[in-house]
């Protein structure tokens, strides 16, 4: 807004500059803007007909689902016709078959002479059957008729492994596959029945080849459209029947054609339709419908062009209808643009001329419309445009040079405040804070206190330009909260700005201003300094002329306490740190030289006892009582116990205070595995555990601290011992990368995931309950972490709960490095 205030009057002072150039191009140059015939009247007529083209799109969907529900509907009546005309056909020929294979009478429960007869009958009287003959439960032929060939039964033909024999004989009436005998051009499928004198008493089988040309009469009677058709597949996908004959004959395999493979698919229904290719290629609406027993199926194609060639019609007229309703519309909006952009052009030319800076400008319409009213209130702004540019210059010069110091003041107080947070010891910050408080503000003197919350009072911290003589009275002198400029201030929170002080004059009461009006200050400023709710302390500034500070100092000055609260918090904090840490390392320096005078005081007696004891036990003061010895073993055992514990408190004292040093050396890693089955064997026999020690080879020599790489390892492995109830510990070991890479596995009770970092610190016992069960101190794995520390590795724990834990210690096969403490 500013930037555009200062450029509009050399605008208008300055016509021929190059921004006004550039602008008025801008304006009058129809190709870089787009008319409102296109942007406006175009886009009305692109929606009118957008909206013309859905709803025909939408109709069209409409009227696509219709006619495809009802091709659906069509197509599946004519399937399921041709369907249920073929199973009857099939069906009667099937219960002929059923009346005749029923025996009239019977000798010795054996077929009669007139049985011949019936199936004579039945072939007169049925015309698709060849041939008949019965069957005796031996599968032998015992009668047969035929209607061509000679009727003499084939009894050297056993039948009873064929499936329309084991079908029949079952109670059950078999259909069999279609085949095409090489004696004749017609298909034929064989039908069976059970002979049965009663319902159940199976006597035989009567079979019969039935001639199934009447299928191809009923396919080539359905006539769907000018070129739908319908035709028959066998279960295999065999061509049975089809309007084109030929395919017929040549025992077409319709098995590949997609609608024939898609019926074999899971879940394809006694019926359906969809979308395929025909075998000439071209897409086709297919419906199908099964026939049960059989094992038929009738399937209904029908070009998918012939059958969406209604809506096609309907697409095309109704596409050629809205083409007309869009030309109609463009040209009705470009006729009614063309009307309106003339008006828009004056406007347009009128609001240039007003931009490139000519206030006579003005415009004249006579249209009698919204356009003639746009033009007047157009002459009107630029009427009290002019009347304002006389007052414009001097208010935008102004308003700059407000800004101006304002932009100075902030950047002079971003940098103050920068500068005050630069260090971190308290009375720097302090004497910084009043040095550039005394400069932003142009006062003669400046004091800063820190607030006293125990004695209710402030307390000099620093000032600047004060006598030494009045920092002392000052200092001697501290404001209290309730009688003092700099009270009023903290109490209430605001700066205390006084024009004035000997309007106020002399008084017991506000002894620091007595004291400020005595050194000859007259206007003085105390702004309170507040970190979050909490007042810290406070900042007097003092001028020895009348007049006090300008609301846009105190603000200043305001923003300027708030933000050295913030650097005189971060000042106290960083001291009470250095403080703390001072005590803290004082402390464990004592700590640790108390640990180690102990350590070593213990360990000097137990020694002694140890030495005893295995003296006594080694008979050198005697044949000792059996009686005693179990006591003195268990002694022995405790103290050895007992001086692990001091080594290791005193081991921990050691790496603490600095004093203790890796010896390295050259050593052998078989070794040590040896000394650690040696040592750890026992401790696990004793529990019942398993103890296995696997290499892949020999690691041989690295150089580091044998002893101390020991001490990690029984102090890992024994943990491992002691936490596991049942199972084992194993101790794999493996050379990788220039590393030797220790793994300690054991079937022990677990780690719960919040402790596998705390198990390593000092006196870390994991869980309190299991704490209390397996004894301790806590100090193994702290002293292994320091340790492989020391040597340059790493050392960490996976584990779930009551199923084990897996223990991994990796060190550098050459320690070069060597620490002498915790790193």
């Amino acid at each position: 807004m500013v930037a555009t205030a200062d450029l509009y009057p050399r605008r208008v002072s300055g016509v021929a500059d190059a921004r006004s150039d550039a602008t008025r191009s801008s304006v009058f140059n129809p190709e870089q803007r787009g008319g409102i015939v296109r942007r406006y009247f175009l886009i009305f007529a692109t929606l009118v007909g957008g909206c013309l083209i859905v709803s025909v799109l939408v109709e069209l969907g409409f009227r696509f689902v219709e006619t495809r529900q009802n091709l659906q509907t069509v197509h599946h009546q004519m399937a399921e016709l041709a369907a249920v005309q073929i199973q009857n056909y099939v069906e009667n020929i099937a219960q002929a078959l059923r009346i005749a294979a029923a025996p009239r009478q019977l000798d010795d429960h054996q077929l009669t002479k007139d049985y011949a007869f019936n199936l004579r009958t039945l072939i007169k009287n049925v015309p698709s059957i060849r041939d008949v003959f019965a069957v005796g439960l031996d599968g032998r032929e015992r009668l047969r008729v035929s209607r061509i060939t000679e009727s003499v039964a084939n009894v050297s033909v056993d039948h009873s492994a064929d499936p329309f024999f084991i079908t029949a004989r079952s109670g059950k009436t078999y259909f069999g596959p279609i085949n095409f005998p090489s004696d004749s051009l017609e298909p034929r499928i064989a039908m069976s029945v059970p002979i049965e004198a009663y319902a159940g008493d199976v006597l035989g089988v009567l079979a019969a080849e039935v001639n199934v040309r009447y299928v191809w009469e009923v396919v080539q009677g359905i006539h769907i459209g000018k070129s739908g058709y319908a035709y028959v597949v066998s279960s295999a996908g065999t061509l049975v029947a089809h309007p084109d004959l030929q395919l017929v004959l040549q025992h077409k395999d319709f098995s590949n054609l997609p609608q024939v493979a898609a019926l074999r698919e899971p879940g394809s229904g006694e019926s359906g339709t969809g979308l395929f290719w025909s075998l000439s290629g071209q897409p086709v609406f297919v419906s199908y419908q099964r026939i049960p027993d059989i094992g038929w199926t009738v399937l209904v194609e029908r070009p998918l062009v012939e059958a969406y060639a209604p809506v096609l019609m309907s697409l095309g007229r109704t596409s050629g209808i809205m083409l007309v309703v869009c030309l109609l519309v463009v040209g009705a909006a470009v006729r009614l643009g063309r009307r309106v952009v003339k008006p828009i052009e004056v406007l347009r030319e009128g609001a240039g001329q007003l931009e490139a800076g000519d206030l006579n400008a003005r415009l004249h319409l006579d249209t009698g419309d919204e356009f003639e009213e746009l033009a007047e209130d157009f002459n009107r702004m630029a009427a009290r445009l002019q009347e304002a540019y006389a007052e414009l210059e001097q208010k935008v010069a102004v308003r700059t040079q407000a800004l101006e110091q304002s932009l100075n003041e902030v950047r002079a107080l971003g940098e103050t405040i920068q500068a005050v947070s630069a260090s971190l010891n308290l009375q720097n910050v302090l004497q910084a804070i009043v040095l550039r408080a005394t400069q932003l503000s142009q006062s003669d003197a400046g004091v800063i206190y820190g607030f006293d919350e125990r004695a209710q009072a402030f307390r000099f911290r620093a000032g600047h330009l004060l006598r030494p003589e009045f920092i002392s009275t000052l200092e001697a002198a501290p404001p209290k909260l309730g009688n003092s400029i700099i009270g009023r201030a903290g109490v209430t929170g605001d700066p205390q700005n006084i024009s004035d002080l000997s309007d106020i004059g002399p008084s017991a009461s506000l002894q620091f201003n007595t004291l400020l009006l005595a050194e000859g200050y007259r206007s003085i400023l105390a702004v309170p300094i507040i970190h979050g709710v909490k007042l810290i302390g406070g900042i007097v500034l003092a001028r020895r002329v009348v007049g006090g500070y300008s609301d846009r100092e105190v603000d200043l000055l305001r923003t300027f306490a708030n933000g050295s609260s913030i650097a005189i918090e971060h000042a106290h904090l960083f001291l009470e740190v250095g403080e703390k840490n001072t005590a803290l390392q004082l402390a464990s320096q004592h700590k640790s030289q108390f640990l180690a005078n102990m350590s070593h005081e213990l360990r000097t007696p137990m020694n002694a006892i140890l030495g005893f004891t295995d003296l006594i036990l080694d008979g050198i003061y005697g044949n000792l009582d059996e009686r005693l010895r179990r006591p003195l073993e268990q002694l022995q055992i405790n103290g050895q116990h007992l001086l692990r514990l001091i080594n290791d408190v005193l081991d921990l004292a050691k790496i603490e205070a600095g004093r203790l040093e890796l010896n390295v050396d050259e050593y052998n890693v078989d070794e040590i595995l040896e000394a650690l089955q040696a040592t750890a064997h026992p401790l696990a026999e004793t529990k019942g555990l398993t103890l296995s020690v696997l290499t892949e080879s020999q690691i041989g020599y690295c150089y580091g601290d044998s002893k101390r790489m020991f001490q990690v390892l029984i102090n890992v492995v024994g943990n491992a011992i002691k936490f596991t109830r049942h199972g084992g510990v194993e101790i794999v070991v493996a050379a990788e990368n220039r590393e030797i890479h220790y793994t300690i596995k054991d079937s022990g009770v677990g780690i719960a995931p919040d402790d596998l970092v705390s198990i390593f610190e000092e006196f870390g016992r994991g869980d309190p309950a299991l704490a209390r069960e397996f004894a301790g101190t806590g100090l193994g794995l702290a002293i292994a972490k320091r340790f492989v520390t020391m040597h340059g590795g790493r050392i960490w724990a996976e584990s779930k709960l009551n199923v084990g834990s897996t223990f991994h210690v990796v060190v550098p096969r050459r320690t070069i490095d060597a620490g002498t403490g915790p790193q």
